[in-house]
């Protein structure tokens, strides 16, 4: 991976996974406008790796979520490849288990923002990774919090690519 002088290009694929609903219909649902439904996943040595039911990966461009809607440039990581896949199985283990999905406190943008944070330094953009908050502090907000914890206990994380283990 990063084996050249010039480091392993680092890159976030951003996905709206309301397709563009949440925008038009927040301002009805919220009170508030909201951009999208964000979705992330990190992207160096022509892999992608995101976080659903355990941190999955796919062949960069070619996961479950089409092509992204942005791709943001995160810099370049030294971080050896070896590195990087212990960090990445230590995480599976971890913070980010098959168990431990929650929609709303540590979902796919907080796993890509750590990721980041080890790769390049820095995190993912805050706006993206604050959609929940953003949500919650919404004008009807405090009426969804309870309902999708609930949903989320009764549906469990969703999983849709190659666990990586």
């Amino acid at each position: 991976m990063a084996d050249d002088e010039a480091g392993t290009p680092v890159l976030v694929h951003v996905y709206d996974l309301s397709a563009g609903f949440a925008k038009d219909l927040s301002p009805l649902l919220l009170g508030k406008q909201i951009e999208a439904i964000w979705h992330t996943g990190v992207v160096f040595g022509g892999v992608e790796y995101y976080f659903g039911q355990g941190i999955n990966r796919a062949p960069a461009g070619q996961t479950p979520f089409g092509q992204p809607n942005q791709v943001i440039s995160m810099g370049s990581t030294f971080v050896p490849a070896s590195i990087a896949e212990e960090v990445i199985s230590d995480l599976a283990r971890t913070k980010f288990s098959p168990t431990s999905y929650s929609l709303l406190k540590n979902n796919c943008n907080h796993f890509s923002t750590e990721l980041c944070t080890v790769l390049v330094g820095k995190g993912i953009p805050d706006k993206i990774v604050r959609l929940p908050e953003d949500v919650l502090d919404s004008p009807m907000g405090f009426l969804l919090g309870p309902i999708l914890d609930q949903l989320e206990q009764q549906l469990g994380s969703v999983g849709t690519g190659t666990e990586f283990t």
